[in-house]
């Protein structure tokens, strides 16, 4: 919805690279949470593909924040057209 107001999704791509490794501690932290061995590893695993998925996103966009849009998003548009387009990014 976000993408759609803004008529960019650029956005969502840095965020994304950050959003697990947030939501893996906060389940981890949690008080009824069970902290073990298996917890552990999946949060640590979720943060190394974290790190790696954002400096995969900082090369690609040459070490700036958000400077344009995803190419695959501009491609979709073009090949999908404007109606089919919005119905594809909800």
């Amino acid at each position: 919805i976000i993408g759609l107001l803004q008529r960019s999704f650029w956005l969502i791509d840095p965020y994304w690279t950050l959003f697990p490794s947030i939501f893996g501690l906060i389940w981890a932290s949690h008080p009824m949470a069970v902290v073990n061995a298996r917890t552990i590893v999946a949060n640590i695993l979720t943060l190394i593909w974290a790190i790696r998925l954002t400096h995969s996103y900082f090369r690609r966009e040459n070490w700036k924040f958000g400077e344009r849009e995803d190419w695959r998003y501009t491609k979709m548009a073009m090949e999908h057209g404007k109606p089919l387009w919005y119905l594809i990014s909800f």
